[in-house]
């Protein structure tokens, strides 16, 4: 009879990696709209007056990302560790995503205080 082997840690490995690759995705994205959205301004719209690139949407974007993401990290972290546990009782494995997770929990609250304080400037 042959029997599956499932790694979980290659699988919980690679997230911060991968969700690093998703945020910089989301800003190349994000740049991408803004020029097409100065362009479009600039040729077919013919404004002649420039509007200035519009971070408080970024900001917003970061903190909607960032803090259910360093939950979810934090939660798959724990969950993790538990199975790791029960299935090897001699291993003990690290807290490497707990720490990401809490760094971008403060990096999303960080993005939200931000975007309030730019509201508030202008």
């Amino acid at each position: 009879m042959k029997t599956q082997n499932f790694n979980i840690d290659a699988l919980l490995g690679n997230l911060p990696v991968l969700f690093s690759k998703f945020v910089l995705a989301v800003i190349i994205i994000f740049l991408f709209l803004q020029v097409i959205n100065f362009l479009s301004a600039k040729f077919i719209n013919q404004e002649q007056e420039f509007k200035a690139l519009n971070i408080e949407s970024i900001l917003i974007i970061f903190n909607k990302i960032f803090i259910p993401s360093g939950f979810g990290f934090i939660i798959a972290n724990i969950i993790h560790s538990i199975i790791t546990e029960v299935s090897n009782s001699y291993h003990f494995s690290g807290w490497q995503n707990l720490i990401f997770g809490i760094v971008l929990i403060f990096v999303g609250f960080g993005a939200k205080f931000a975007a309030k304080s730019l509201n508030k400037a202008l």
